[in-house]
């Protein structure tokens, strides 16, 4: 390790950093200007693995306040990450919703979702089976997160320029066996053992998105009512999401093909 100096740093506060930000930022504005730029975007991605006592709810607070104080209009904080990201951090200051706006995008209809796919794959000039469209929309399920991966990972694991159904299995298995599987495991872990773990594995067999507790019912050899506090708690830790009545699916649909590319904790 280099020391730079003989004097020992000491931490700064938020009030002191959101100081010597306002600074930079006043200095990036100048030069923003003078080229004739309308602002400024501050781009945070993944606020969901933030730490919520990171203090970042507090800093945006603080500098948004101190901006509008000091005349400074044209420069926003745009933040991405998973649904409910914004209110996690409400723990760590409660105004956070009145600094950020939480503007949820739900999921891509097949159109909307294949046309995505089709104008990235399009830009980098690859040709693809059609097939590939219709088997990247079902195992993201719409969801932006996902559909943004198997993209990616479509083009990484081709090698012709050309993507069939051998780059997708092999894009697959990369995104839920190494990409994600740190975090897949960890949503395993949290679902809970035992029961949690059996109703997990059985709607992961069901081969549609939106999966019925009658099906469930069958899988687990237990009427609803067993297991109903079960299925309450999973919904409470985000890991399926109830549709209607009696009908359930994954919050993160790549879960599903986790289980049944590697099983559930036994």
């Amino acid at each position: 390790m280099v020391r730079l100096s003989q004097v020992d740093a000491q931490d700064k506060s938020i009030t002191d950093l959101v100081t010597e930000f306002i600074s930079q930022i006043n200095k990036v504005n100048n030069e923003v200007e003078k080229q004739g730029k309308q602002g400024i975007i501050i781009f945070i991605d993944e606020l969901d693995r933030i730490p919520v006592k990171s203090g970042l709810a507090s800093f945006l607070k603080i500098c948004t306040e101190r901006m509008i104080r000091e005349g400074i209009k044209n420069v926003i904080f745009l933040a991405a990450g998973i649904k409910g990201a914004v209110q996690e951090f409400e723990e760590e200051h409660a105004s956070i919703l009145r600094t950020l706006r939480d503007i949820p995008l739900d999921r891509f209809d097949d159109v909307s979702a294949k046309n995505i796919l089709r104008n990235g794959f399009d830009k980098v000039k690859h040709s693809y089976d059609d097939e590939i469209l219709s088997l990247a929309f079902k195992f993201s399920a719409g969801f932006p997160e996902p559909i943004h991966l198997i993209g990616s990972e479509l083009l990484a694991e081709d090698e012709d320029s050309h993507l069939s159904k051998d780059d997708f299995e092999k894009a697959k298995i990369k995104i839920v066996g190494d990409v994600r599987k740190n975090s897949l495991e960890s949503k395993l872990k949290t679902a809970g053992i035992g029961k949690y773990q059996e109703i997990l594995a059985a709607m992961a067999k069901y081969q549609k998105d939106n999966i019925p507790l009658d099906y469930v019912s069958k899988e687990i050899e237990l009427d609803p009512n067993q297991y109903a506090t079960n299925i309450s708690t999973l919904c409470e830790r985000q890991i399926i999401f109830k549709v209607a009545r009696g009908l359930y699916s994954f919050v993160d649909p790549l879960l599903k093909e986790y289980i049944l590319n590697f099983g559930v904790i036994k």
